[in-house]
């Protein structure tokens, strides 16, 4: 009974920690994807009209868009197979 109350409160925490990390993770791939599209200048930045983003940006959104739908993934598998588990 214990563990089946423990199991549950993580169940109930970890969902939305999941979504949460999958949210952010497609936020910052389209975030990526927008980056690709900006003029490139010759001092190696782009540009949407208002803000110089430097060339190196959009490298940074996407190493954070794999790493948290990485996560989202590996927390989601685990929330499963305890599933399959019980």
């Amino acid at each position: 009974m214990k563990n089946k109350l423990a199991r549950t409160t993580l169940k109930i925490i970890f969902y939305p920690v999941s979504l949460g990390s999958f949210v952010v993770g497609l936020v910052f791939f389209i975030q990526f994807i927008q980056t690709l599209s900006y003029p490139y200048n010759d001092m190696g930045n782009y540009f949407d009209g208002v803000i110089n983003h430097h060339s190196g940006e959009g490298f940074v959104m996407l190493v954070i868009a794999i790493f948290c739908l990485i996560v989202s993934g590996i927390i989601l598998f685990l929330l499963r197979r305890g599933k399959n588990e019980a």
